[in-house]
């Protein structure tokens, strides 16, 4: 949700080999999806942003991609129902601040999952 945590977490990604798409709000990042989604692998998502949160963006993208692994981060760990049911499977909550590896090793972990199921 702010400029300087997706300018850095664009930077680690983009440093590590990932192609990134940046949205500032939640309707940007949906606009994206629709327009990209057979090239999305992966979701990083903040928990709240202005215009809805990221539980709301993910039911959106599970919508047209039922498996697609995501990333919930936030500065505060979210309660025991802000995930509902329907959406953990395929989903990682990561508290910030977090540090490069941790990011990519969430990443790594969710790619090996993907692609054993294929």
């Amino acid at each position: 949700d702010e400029e300087m945590i997706r300018d850095i977490a664009r930077r680690i990604l983009t440093r590590a080999g990932y192609t990134v798409l940046v949205a500032e709000t939640g309707e940007i990042a949906l606009s994206l999806f629709r327009k990209q989604a057979e090239q999305i692998n992966v979701a990083l998502l903040d928990l709240n942003l202005e215009d809805m949160t990221g539980i709301e963006i993910l039911s959106k993208m599970r919508k047209t991609n039922t498996t697609l692994p995501c990333i919930i981060s936030s500065g505060t760990a979210p309660e025991k129902d802000d995930i509902p049911p329907s959406l953990q499977n395929h989903t990682v909550f990561l508290q910030k601040p977090y540090r490069a590896d941790i990011l990519l090793e969430i990443l790594d972990s969710l790619n090996t999952q993907q692609t054993s199921k294929q």
